[in-house]
């Protein structure tokens, strides 16, 4: 039935036709890949190419593994294939895995889900220590795998791995109360007086719900007696205090759990009040929350710096004082809410009312990753106009929000604000486009620019890693196909971004007669990647007959067993 219904559609030449040419045009800014030119484990693993990737492990194919896609997607869902990846890449993944722990650049852990790899790694001597005095977010840890960590004695938390550095941003810290008693489990007592003092000072000002009530009962008696902030509060004191912001910062992450309201700066007896003006906001829309402000209007009053809401009374006084908690200040609240949840009429009528376009500008810039991309994704016209608004306000904001335009691959919006604002975007900007783009395969984004007059060729520099896909959709770098400078700065390019089929092209379109010294001694000593060396060895055409002695002496020197291994197999090596 099925083959019937293709012969039928495929038969029709209109039809056939018509569905080649939306093919094409769908593909058009795409570098279809061919079976032989596919080496990217990565690549094959996040698009689904299960069998393809396993058919190519089979057969001994000449594969690139980026390590960090290793440690993250497929540590994550496939510990199977995890194991299998690991023995076989193992020198670049131990120096990957080992360098992350030497360095304390330990992000990888931060998002590993998969304790069964964890687990491995240990019980196959692997294992690494977390330093106490690393940097490092616990609190976004899955909980299963810090307690192996903690149980086996590879991580020895203190009193300071308690206070993340996130909470200095005034947002609610997302450590959990399981993971707090986790970890003051493995915190050793008696804490002495010095070191619990110089804690609760810190914790004074950074404040993290559920650490005192744990940690307090380790503490030596002697804190007791001590005075704190140059012999201001007593140890009751700055309990007392703390168990206030305590409570505060829960309010206020409930507040914000349930009603889409930080409140960060609002005062904790007016939070919840505001928390459910926003509510409105939350549940009816931006039209009903701007109508509810404005039959509130006796109640709220708004200056170029200052936005007042009377929770009180029923009208806003004249002579209002910071300090008055009835008429708390909820400008920057509000527009930190307007931008949590995009609000772009909220914050349009705000700046109707006289507050200062700079102070909006400014509230923006603490939320303003998150904010941009929700706002690339804006496609409603009055919206869309409100962000141009933005953008005549801020040069700066102009040009980040090109920038995510292209980061989330939203070829529209880009279209939409780059034509607006071309004239008025500088070189800088217009070269880490082009970069954002190849990185993300946006080629038809590289293509609009050029038609806009910004051409590849000015703003290419050799130096940067640019992959070189671009290059077999434009002609766009001119240069003598014999220049041995040009030649070398592009295979450095292919070989630093792990770019085979750029090494290819540039094989393919340039007369490659030798590598200079340094490539000769970057590629040996630290190209894992067996593809590109695969490729280099056998389809060089160099000048130059000892130009595999040398690699195999480079790599010989500097113990790159990887490189070595690959001249044995290949009958270059001889044990």
């Amino acid at each position: 039935m099925i083959d019937q219904l293709f012969q039928k559609v495929f038969n029709n030449k209109f039809i056939s036709t018509t569905i080649y040419q939306n093919v094409h045009q769908i593909q058009i800014n795409k570098n279809s890949l061919k079976y032989q030119d596919i080496v990217d484990i990565g690549w094959m693993f996040r698009n689904g190419h299960k069998g393809l990737l396993k058919e190519k492990l089979d057969n001994n194919s000449y594969l690139y593994l980026d390590n960090k896609d290793l440690f993250s997607e497929i540590a994550n869902k496939d510990t199977e294939l995890f194991i299998q990846l690991f023995k076989q890449f193992k020198q670049g993944a131990l120096e990957y895995y080992n360098q992350a722990f030497n360095r304390n650049r330990l992000y990888f852990l931060v998002d590993l889900v998969n304790i069964d790899v964890v687990k491995y790694l240990h019980e196959n001597g692997y294992a690494q220590k977390i330093s106490s005095h690393v940097n490092i977010r616990f609190f976004e840890f899955d909980i299963n795998i810090l307690k192996y960590y903690l149980e086996n004695g590879l991580f020895s938390p203190t009193l300071q791995n308690l206070i993340p550095f996130v909470t200095i941003q005034k947002r609610p810290t997302p450590f959990s109360k399981e993971m707090v008693d986790l970890m003051v489990q493995f915190i050793p007592s008696p804490i002495s007086v010095v070191v619990a003092k110089s804690f609760l000072d810190s914790l004074v000002t950074n404040i993290v719900p559920y650490v005192f009530g744990a940690t307090s009962k380790l503490f030596d008696q002697g804190i007791q007696s001590c005075k704190f902030f140059g012999n201001t509060f007593t140890y009751n004191q700055i309990v007392e205090i703390i168990q206030k912001k305590e409570k505060e910062l829960c309010l206020k992450s409930k507040l914000q759990k349930e009603k889409g309201f930080l409140g960060a700066n609002c005062h904790v007896d007016a939070v919840e009040l505001v928390a459910n003006f926003w509510e409105i906001r939350m549940l009816y829309g931006q039209q009903a929350f701007i109508d509810k402000w404005k039959s509130l209007s006796n109640r709220i009053r708004v200056t170029s710096s200052k936005i007042y809401f009377a929770t009180t009374t029923t009208f806003c006084p004249d002579d209002i004082t910071d300090d008055d908690i009835s008429v708390p200040e909820i400008g920057v609240d509000i527009l930190s809410a307007c931008c949590v949840t995009p609000s772009l009429k909220v914050i349009d009528f705000i700046s109707s009312l006289g507050y200062s376009d700079n102070l909006i500008m400014d509230t923006m810039a603490g939320h303003m990753h998150p904010f941009l991309i929700q706002l690339v994704a804006i496609t409603d016209q009055n919206e869309r106009d409100i962000i141009v608004k933005l953008c005549k306000i801020s040069s700066s904001f102009m040009i980040d929000l090109i920038y995510y335009c292209c980061q989330q691959t939203n070829v529209e919006s880009f279209t939409y604000y780059f034509t607006l604002f071309k004239e008025q975007i500088n070189e800088d900007a217009i070269h880490e486009y082009y970069e954002c783009a190849l990185n993300h395969r946006q080629y038809e984004i590289c293509k609009l620019m050029e038609s806009h007059g910004y051409l590849f060729s000015k703003f290419f520099d050799t130096n940067n890693r640019f992959h070189l896909i671009y290059l077999y959709l434009s002609n766009t770098i001119q240069g003598d196909s014999k220049d041995q400078v040009i030649q070398n700065k592009l295979l450095n390019i292919a070989i630093d971004s792990n770019d085979f089929f750029g090494l290819k092209y540039v094989f393919n379109n340039y007369q490659c007669e030798s590598f200079d010294r340094d490539t000769l001694i970057k590629i040996g000593s630290r190209v894992y990647n067996l593809s590109i060396i695969d490729y280099i060895c056998k389809n060089a055409c160099f000048s130059d007959p000892n130009f595999i002695n040398e690699l195999i002496e480079i790599a010989t020197i500097n113990n790159n067993k990887i490189l070595i291994q690959y001249f044995i197999n290949e009958k270059y090596l001889y044990n």
